[in-house]
């Protein structure tokens, strides 16, 4: 199945930056007062193939061969309080019934913008409702401090029931409906499940993970992310989140590729947590098909197989 292109899975590669959602500042690099840069990816687990980005949340991975040999190994100290920080995150995660926010996308190519300077850079949105619905969209690119509305535009909704994708070369809709055992399943199924809902044993069964906050940084927990299978390993290298502790919401993700290379941040601005007006907005989660383009509904390929006649079917 074919879906957008996602960059933070949906809601789960995004994170309020360090910086503010202007773009101007990139983590990861932490100079000494404490702030934090554009740095190169960590070294660890071995690269796999060129990457991927993230697709959008298609249900839980079947199962997949584990990857061999973990990229770090954790003293007794390190594993307790690395547990009681997923614990932590899992409480908060679990009270968040609706977050929306802004959000700015740095892309890293070192081949073509260098290491610290971003190719591209672009803004957008993101909404959420537990436990299955979402939205992300981007909305421009940031160009020499200016937005270019519509320039690299993406967008994909899930209602929980299907994961509409908006083509905008070819102007349609392309809606991909879940099978009935995967409709109103979390969100954290998909790819990279670190923004709401995830369980901590789920996320130590998946993942190695471990706390790499640097000394000088205060308010904050960051947590390095290797995943343990290669279904996911298909999808990037590591990840590396940044935590706010008075509310244990993502303050930061960075997403490495597979080849090692090339990474995405994700900062995100105002963010709103159970908006009490919500109610009273209407619908994110309505899919409508712009005027001009078509809907176009593609099946997954089993229910195709099943819809087409058999040999010795009579016409």
């Amino acid at each position: 199945m074919t879906m957008a292109r996602m960059g933070l899975g949906i809601l789960v590669t995004l994170g309020l930056a360090v910086s503010s959602a202007s773009g101007q500042q990139q983590p990861w690099r932490v100079s000494a007062d404490g702030q934090a840069s554009a740095a190169q990816p960590r070294q660890g687990a071995a690269d796999q193939t060129p990457g991927v980005e993230p697709r959008a949340p298609q249900g839980p991975p079947p199962p997949q061969t584990p990857m061999s040999g973990a990229p770090f190994q954790l003293t007794p100290q390190q594993q307790a309080q690395m547990e009681m920080v997923l614990r932590a995150w899992e409480q908060r995660g679990s009270a968040v019934k609706t977050f929306e926010c802004d959000f700015v996308r740095l892309e890293y190519d070192p081949v073509f913008g260098g290491a610290d300077k971003p190719t591209h850079t672009d803004q957008g949105q993101l909404k959420y409702a537990a436990p299955d619905k979402g939205l992300f969209e981007v909305t421009g690119e940031i160009v020499n401090g200016q937005v270019i509305k519509g320039q690299r535009a993406e967008k994909w909704i899930t209602d929980g029931k299907s994961i509409f994708a908006y083509d905008f070369q070819h102007k349609q809709v392309v809606e991909h409906p879940l099978p009935p055992e995967m409709q109103g399943k979390n969100i954290v199924n998909g790819p990279i499940p670190f923004l709401f809902g995830a369980k901590a044993d789920d996320l130590k069964r998946r993942f190695w993970i471990r706390i790499v906050t640097p000394p000088q940084v205060q308010g904050q927990t960051w947590l390095e992310v290797y995943p343990r299978y290669q279904h996911d390993a298909a999808n990037y290298r590591c990840v590396e989140v940044i935590l706010k502790n008075e509310n244990m919401l993502p303050a930061a993700i960075q997403v490495h590729a597979t080849n090692g290379k090339n990474r995405t941040v994700y900062n995100l601005g105002n963010p709103l947590v159970n908006d009490p007006l919500r109610i009273f907005k209407g619908n994110p989660f309505h899919a409508s098909t712009p005027f001009g383009w078509k809907h176009v509904v593609e099946q997954p390929p089993e229910a195709r197989v099943s819809e087409q006649p058999s040999s010795g079917s009579r016409q």
